[in-house]
């Protein structure tokens, strides 16, 4: 995976079919909207784009069957960091 991965890659990675990033700037409001699994995005992934000004986007992850259980744990865990990391990472626009 790149060092920069985009939502399909880390999505692909954790075992899920596809990934895709929502919410635009500057008034982001990305939903979760029942995926598998999600988690905010932050300028780690590639294809970010431009900063919030309100809300925050999200990359949701889908896919036909559930991960095996150790994905699913790595998933979550990954999604626990990456929120982690955005709540403390100042917004540039401020």
């Amino acid at each position: 995976m790149p060092d920069h991965p985009t939502c399909n890659d880390w999505c692909l990675s954790a075992g899920y079919a596809r990934g895709n990033q929502v919410g635009t700037a500057p008034f982001c409001g990305g939903k979760c909207d029942n995926a598998p699994a999600c988690f905010t995005a932050t300028h780690m992934l590639s294809g970010y784009g431009n900063s919030c000004v309100v809300g925050t986007k999200k990359c949701r992850c889908w896919s036909d069957a559930e991960p095996a259980d150790e994905a699913t744990i790595e998933a979550a865990e990954l999604t626990r960091q990456l929120d982690a990391y955005a709540a403390g990472v100042p917004n540039p626009t401020e």
